[in-house]
Formats: structure tokens, sequence, C-alpha cells
């Protein structure tokens, strides 16, 4: 596994903004905050919820929208056990 970190641009159907990204080789989806994917894209309802488990112990993120790129992104949130 191999962990990059790196300046991008994201763009959508509203704008556009340069953040600094974090990418996980072995990641299977890319997520991003919901006020950021809310500020960028028009989001798009997924079928079902996708839980997601993250590094932090007790930690696990819910995606319920994604955008409409092909990449789909993901807006999740935060819940914490």
């Amino acid at each position: 596994m191999a962990i990059i970190q790196k300046m991008i641009r994201l763009a959508g159907s509203k704008g556009s903004e340069e953040i600094v990204a974090i990418f996980d080789s072995c990641s299977t989806y890319s997520c991003i905050h919901p006020d950021l994917a809310e500020k960028l894209e028009v989001a798009l309802p997924l079928p079902k919820p996708i839980d997601f488990s993250t590094a932090k112990e007790g930690e696990r993120l819910t995606a319920t929208e994604r955008s409409g790129h092909p990449r789909r992104l993901c807006r999740t949130s935060t819940e914490s056990s």
C-alpha cells in the first residue's frame, strides 16, 4: 500500500477548487467532504448507502450520494461508535 499526498484541482458543474488530496493505492473509492461536494457538483443519490471503515478505530463513513462524474466521487458522513 502506498499513500500519496498531492495538490489537485477538483472541478464540477458548479465550479472548481484546488485542494490537498491524499491517495491510497489500495482504495476502491474516492470520497470528499459533503460541504466541498455540494460546492462543486450536483449530488445524485446512491441506490443504497455504502458503508466504509476508516483507519481510526470505531469510526465509519457512510456514502449516500455521488457526483455525476464518471469516477463517482462519494459524498460521506462520519459516524463514531
